[in-house]
């Protein structure tokens, strides 16, 4: 066995063999007498065997045969490695031998008790079985033999001699007679065990040189009769659970029998057997194999004629399995066997004869010789002398053939050696049956997997004429493809292409062609013609695989694949027509910005299937045309006005597009203003004023003006009480319905329990639209709207429905708007966000001595100091100066409320708290009246004794009412003391959410039970309002320490990532402060970077090819960001100069910049982190004006895929952008980061640097 080089399967083993330049052997197709190599050349050799050369093991390995018989634990005696699983009694009244294979068994039993056997090798002795009887049984590789041996002379006259009857049962196997012999059937009905007829012998010998010349043991013994011994075939019977042998009785009887007298039937199955032209009936499927020259213990197959006591010839025949090659191409075969006996010391041949029957335990001449070819198929020619080991080849080109035809299902190949001469005994010989094996050597046929062309098609084919709806493919130049396979693993295989065109009546050839590129297994082999014009086309592929062998060399194909056909269609159409009756080509300006526009494509061919539009070039947009050739009506509707280019491509049925229509250009207008506009900020009266202009005042019917607005300090509202009478309308219809609209309105419901209306317009019967509360469920799915035009009168409290009022408003509207076009996303979160309205009270306490700390923001909610409250010129602040209160005294109010605190809203400040040691009761530094108690209170408190930063809710006005707090996880400690601090306390109404971040950490977080109420009273800073059970309200909480930078927003305010104003810059190296709670101060440069009080509020940072960053990064650049600075340039830009970047490891994520190529301030993204990086760039209209502060602000919608510019505070540009990835490096101010290194220094001044996690709506609020 070859077992060193075995791989688990043909694909390894062939790979090694390439690898190693050797033959390796597939372990997965190894048996019990066959083995499969694999060559380098990709070849292949199937080694099969006559009989078993190993033993698989139940563990999986393989072990050489060994009959040997070893004890199993039941006292039973089995051989050490066959191939049949055979026990052996030891001793008793059980089986005799049990039989197992296939799934089932055979046992045979004596008729009476056996006693203990002598074991020897492969055999076990029971003597004495009956009187001068022993029972002597032998394993072997493939069943066994069982031996009865009569060794005295009354031993042959016991009437038990004269009808020997055995026990036979069979489970899970059908056990048969087979004329004189037996087999036994599996449940699929094959022969898995056979025996022939019986045999018995005696020992009668012939002359010693008459053995010698014969090759034949001088003597009987259990294995076989002698030269000159007397052999008798016995008859078999089968029935009722009995195999009865019957012995000869001449032959026991006989004076002229020699003892020991043999009696032999046997069990078990073989792939080779001999026939006998004396004894024609005979079978020798289990008999008389032994008889091999001295010396040899293995069984001999017997070729020839020989006159040794009587006349005869013998010839042997050899069973091989043709599995390992079927479907193959055969290069070679050959026989072979070793002969170990020969009647001459000359060259005698030897026939190898192909045998047209399958072998079984019934095989004789008479049945056999007949099947035998009339003449060799080859033929060897030897000798051996003195019974040495020759070996004996059988080959040629007959035997290839014939291989070749069994590789086309046969199961099996029978072949029979015989003398050429079988009238003399010149050719007698003997072989070594156990060395006789069929070697083939053989390539597998190709196979064609998958098919296809590039451009994609499928395979379709008429039948003589082409197929109705062929596939199209706009290419003269297709590539035809085809997966390369084959059984043996290959990498020299290739696809042979041929390809015809249909000329209207008949297929013509057109050309062929052959993969350059040798293949893999499952590799794709490709060729690409070139066909001369448009057309129909058909093509099909084989698959080819070269071989040498023997000096030889050829190539082995696959069928040829079935035909597949396309249509070559690579004639572009024509250039699209486009009109539009709102965008003309050619106007300026007209529509506007959010007015949707209709523009029609017309075909101009008749197989357009479809166009391309857009406004960049190419255009990216496709949408399909109802019919070949029709036209089609787009609608858009544009984000930003200015000069526009309507990109349009028609494409037709192929896939061919014409060439891109680039001169349909009009300009589309600014964006429209509202058509109207109502505050509903009237403290009385009925009229209600029309904000536009456009003079659509409304008239109240009835209602309540002057309720409180959404933000305090800033416009009223109009309440409603929701019965039929309350509303507002205009005195005509303000849109038109039918197209493109917008509405909007602030709106507090009071009831809930029935539909309320906010806004509508009248049509006749019923309301063109209804922004309204549902109370309960209407749809839950979007309904298809089919566009009209209402009118009627706008009203405000009401809609219109058969005929009559209804859905009344019941609670407070205001600033209810409306335009004559689309909002976008942005223009809708500017309404509602917090960082668009900017800040409902902004104090920065910087009036240095003064009593009062004015409100920054728009709404004048100024601060008045009391007590020991005081704003010193320095030391006291964050940022600059701040508030001071030390004493425990001191406090800051204003003079009513800041905001609702029944709404949304955020409430910030930095803080610092100056005592020796933590206090033990609370410290409050921004809080909000209410009559006994404040709405909230933002600071320090000690809860269940243990300090925290706090975000607390009361939840009624009342001291004895229950707390919801959010407070820091991490105790507050005496290393905090002396500290800035930031904290944001974020109430979120709608969830009844309480948020408290320190630091820009959120840190803490609850829920509070019931709805918020409204604490009136004046906002604080640096005490609380209290009540004592059963006392008055009372200041409380006095702050100690300092504050700064207080800030309270109606609704929930994303917190700013980085804030850096350059106000307050310390320490070697010089670093600026954050003012966000982020703290990500900046370093500047050693040099090139200076804090100059000239700035663009305040102080900035003035630059000279130096910059300032972080330590880290600020922004997650994959999600939404927008990013601000104020920017000035002071000389005539030479190159690209970057405000503001966030570095990665080769290049910057995002730039802030000048750039040269375009003359103009952009916002720039980058698609990759790598020198070779796509930038995306937004860019201001015109360039910059040297010396001029000018505000820039980036903005990245990461849902949107949107990028854009604002100068100062109006949109200047914005483009698609969706590749972000996320920069790790440090946000840098004044550089960028090109090829892993600091880049485009801003030669110049930069300020008011704010970034934020997230889209800012209106970013004219961070200038």
């Amino acid at each position: 066995m070859d077992s060193g080089r075995a791989a688990t399967d043909a694909a390894t083993a062939t790979a090694r063999a390439k690898l190693c330049g050797t033959q390796v052997e597939v372990g997965s197709a190894r048996s019990e007498t066959g083995q499969v190599f694999v060559h380098p050349d990709g070849t292949a050799t199937s080694i099969e065997y006559a009989t078993p050369v190993r033993v698989h093991r139940p563990d999986g390995s393989w072990v050489d045969p060994d009959p040997s018989l070893v004890p199993n634990p039941d006292g039973t005696f089995s051989p050490r490695a066959a191939t049949v699983d055979v026990a052996f009694s030891g001793g008793g009244s059980g089986p005799l031998a049990t039989v197992r294979r296939a799934g089932g068994s055979v046992a045979v039993s004596w008729p009476r008790a056996l006693p203990k056997p002598v074991v020897n090798g492969a055999t076990a002795t029971y003597g004495g079985v009956l009187p001068g009887v022993d029972l002597v049984v032998t394993a072997e590789v493939t069943g066994f033999r069982e031996i009865l041996v009569v060794t005295s002379a009354a031993a042959l006259a016991n009437p038990l001699l004269r009808r020997l009857a055995f026990g036979a049962a069979a489970t899970g196997l059908r056990l048969e007679q087979d004329g004189d012999g037996l087999r036994a059937r599996d449940t699929a009905g094959r022969v898995v065990l056979a025996s022939s007829a019986p045999v018995m012998w005696d020992s009668a010998s012939a002359p010693p040189e008459v053995a010698a010349a014969e090759g034949t043991r001088a003597t009987s013994d259990v294995t076989g009769p002698g030269a000159g011994a007397h052999v008798a075939q016995l008859p078999l019977a089968l029935g009722n659970g009995q195999l009865v042998v019957t012995p000869d009785v001449p032959l026991l009887d006989d004076r002229t029998t020699r003892l020991p007298l043999y009696i032999d039937p046997s069990i078990g199955y073989t792939s080779w057997t001999m026939i006998n032209s004396r004894f024609n009936t005979q079978s020798y499927w289990n008999f008389d194999k032994k008889d091999c020259p001295t010396g040899y213990s293995t069984e001999c197959a017997k070729v020839g004629y020989t006159d040794s006591g009587q006349t005869m010839i013998y010839r042997s025949l050899f069973e091989f399995s043709a599995g390992s090659y079927q479907g193959r191409h055969i290069l070679g075969a050959k026989m072979t066997i070793d002969l170990i006996h020969s009647w001459e010391c000359y060259n005698t041949s030897t026939w190898l004869v192909l045998s047209n029957s399958a072998l079984g335990s019934g095989t004789n001449w008479s049945n056999n010789s007949g099947t035998w070819n009339g003449s060799a198929t080859a033929s060897v020619s030897n000798q051996t002398c003195h019974d040495t080991r020759v070996g004996s080849e059988f080959t040629g080109g007959a035997l290839t053939s014939t291989i070749q035809s069994a590789a086309g299902g046969w199961v099996r190949t029978t072949w029979g050696l015989r003398a050429a001469g079988e009238g003399d005994h010149h050719g007698w010989k003997k072989f070594d049956a156990k060395t006789a094996k069929l070697i083939v050597d053989f390539n597998s046929y190709p196979t064609m997997g998958a098919r296809g062309t590039s451009p994609a098609t499928a395979c379709v084919a008429g039948s003589g004429t082409p197929a109705a709806n062929l596939p199209l493919l706009n290419s003269r130049t297709p590539a035809l493809q085809a997966v390369v396979n084959d059984p043996d693993v290959e990498n020299d295989l290739k696809g042979s292409f041929v390809w015809q065109q249909w000329n209207g009546s008949a297929w013509v050839g057109s050309g062929s062609a052959t993969d350059a590129i040798a293949r893999s297994n499952g590799g794709t082999s490709s060729v690409t013609p070139t066909l001369v014009n448009d057309g129909i086309y058909r093509w099909q592929a084989q698959v080819l695989d070269p071989w040498t062998y023997g000096g030889g060399s050829g190539t082995d194909t696959s069928a040829w694949s079935s035909w597949c056909e396309f249509q070559v269609d690579a004639t572009p159409p024509p250039l699209p027509a486009v009109s539009s009756v709102e965008y003309p080509g050619g106007c300026a300006p007209c529509g506007g910005v959010g007015a949707t526009g209709t523009s029609t494509l017309s075909a101009g061919a008749p197989d357009v299937t479809g166009y391309w539009w857009g406004f960049s070039d190419p255009p990216s947009t496709f949408v399909a045309a109802p019919a070949p050739g029709a036209a089609v009506t787009i609608a858009w509707t544009p984000t930003v006005g200015g000069p526009k280019t309507l990109f349009v491509q028609s494409r037709d049925a192929a896939g061919n597009s014409s060439a891109v229509r680039r001169d349909y250009q009009f300009t589309v207008d600014t964006p429209k203003t509202e058509v109207g506009r109502w505050s509903l900020n009237e403290s009385g009266g009925t009229a209600l004023a029309d904000g536009t202009g456009n003079g659509h005042g409304a008239t109240l019917n009835a209602g309540t003006l002057g309720a409180p607005g959404r933000i305090v300090g800033g416009d009223s509202a109009v309440r409603f009480n929701g019965s039929g009478t309350e509303w507002a309308a205009t005195s005509g219809p303000v849109l038109n319905t039918s197209n493109s609209f917008s509405v909007a309105a602030w709106v507090r419901l009071s009831d809930s329990t029935a539909f309320r209306t906010a806004v509508t317009q009248d049509g006749l019967h019923s309301s063109g639209f209804q922004p309204q509360y549902a109370h309960a469920l209407v749809a839950t799915a979007p309904a298809p709207a089919v566009p009209w035009n209402a009118v009627g009168a706008l009203t405000i409290g009401r809609s219109k429905w058969n005929d009559g009022n209804s859905d009344f408003w019941a609670g407070d509207i205001a600033d209810v708007r409306v335009w004559q076009r689309v909002l976008f996303d942005s223009e809708v979160r500017t309404m509602v966000d917090p960082t668009a309205t900017g800040p409902v009270g902004l104090w920065h306490f910087n009036e240095v001595d003064s009593s009062f700390a004015l409100d920054s923001s728009q709404y004048l909610h100024d601060l008045t100091l009391n007590g020991g409250a005081s704003i010193p010129p320095s030391g006291a602040g964050h940022d600059g100066t701040g508030l001071l209160l030390m004493d425990g005294t001191g406090w800051a109010e204003t003079d009513g409320p800041a905001i609702h605190t029944d709404q949304s809203f955020t409430v910030s400040a930095w803080v610092r708290m100056d005592e020796t040691t933590l206090p033990t009761g609370a410290r409050t530094a921004v809080a909000q009246s209410g009559t006994w108690i404040s709405g909230f209170f933002l600071g320090y408190r000690p809860l269940a004794g243990v300090p925290r930063w706090d975000f607390g809710l009361k939840d009624i006005d009342s001291d004895d009412g229950p707390w919801t707090n959010a407070a820091s996880a991490n105790p507050v400690t005496t290393a905090d003391l002396g500290k800035w601090v930031h904290l944001r306390g974020v109430y979120d109404a709608s969830t009844r959410g309480i948020s408290l971040y320190v630091n820009g950490v959120l840190v803490g977080s609850a829920t509070r039970p019931l709805a918020g109420w409204d604490a009136t009273g004046s906002f604080t800073v640096g005490s609380a309002l209290w009540s004592p059970a059963g006392g008055q309200p009372a200041r409380v909480d006095f702050w100690k320490g300092a504050i700064d930078e207080a800030r309270v927003d109606a609704g929930v305010v994303p917190p700013a990532a980085g804030d850096w104003r350059f106000d307050s810059c310390t320490g070697t190296p010089v670093q600026c402060a954050d003012a966000s709670q982020g703290a990500h101060p900046v370093t500047l440069s050693a040099s090139g970077a200076t804090w100059t009080p000239s700035g663009y509020s305040g102080s900035g940072l003035s630059l000279n090819g130096g910059a300032a960053q972080t330590a880290g990064p600020v922004l997650n650049t994959t999600q939404s960001f927008t990013v601000g600075a104020g920017v000035q340039l002071n000389t005539t830009p030479t190159t690209a100069y970057v405000a503001v970047s966030q570095s990665g490891a080769q290049k910057s994520n995002f730039e802030l910049q000048y750039q040269k190529e375009t003359g103009q301030y952009c916002f720039s993204l980058y698609d990759r982190d790598s020198g070779g990086a796509g930038r995306f760039s937004a860019c201001a209209g015109g360039p910059p004006t040297m010396g001029a502060w000018t505000h820039l602000a980036g903005v990245y919608d990461a849902v949107a895929g949107r990028m854009s510019l604002y100068v100062n505070g109006a949109l200047a540009s914005s483009t698609s952008f969706t590749a972000p990835w996320n920069a790790t490096g440090p946000l840098a101010i004044g550089r960028g980061w090109h090829n892993g290194a600091a880049a485009a220094y801003w030669p110049g001044l930069i300020d008011e640097v704010r970034v934020y996690q997230g889209v800012v709506g209106d970013p004219s609020t961070l200038m």
